[in-house]
């Protein structure tokens, strides 16, 4: 197995093992998109996990679910579209910009 910055596996497992040492497990931002069989229950026990800033973006309005996040418009059946997707060919703006990431980075509930 090869490595592009590492010459060996122990080295690049070292240093992985040294990066996530400093991740702060008490500041993590955690992002849901009920796609790809997500049920509800899943989004449900998604709102129970213990992070104090998280966001499910969901394919209908749960009132519910403290996390919950549904936009109208774009969701395909029982489940959100590609967030990344284009709003259309011409919009320039992805589907994800309809939410307020900076809101949301800065801490504010929704």
């Amino acid at each position: 197995m090869a490595f592009v910055h590492y010459p060996t596996f122990e080295a690049a497992r070292d240093k992985w093992f040294e990066r996530a040492s400093r991740v702060d497990r008490s500041n993590l931002f955690v992002m849901l998109a009920q796609r790809d069989g997500c049920m509800e229950d899943d989004v449900r026990a998604f709102d129970e996990l213990p992070f104090k800033h998280k966001v499910a973006f969901t394919a209908q309005p749960m009132p519910d679910c403290q996390s919950a996040v549904y936009i109208p418009g774009f969701a395909d059946g029982n489940q959100v579209r590609v967030l990344s997707d284009y709003v259309s060919k011409f919009s320039g703006r992805r589907i994800i910009d309809e939410f307020d990431i900076v809101r949301f980075l800065n801490g504010s509930s929704y």
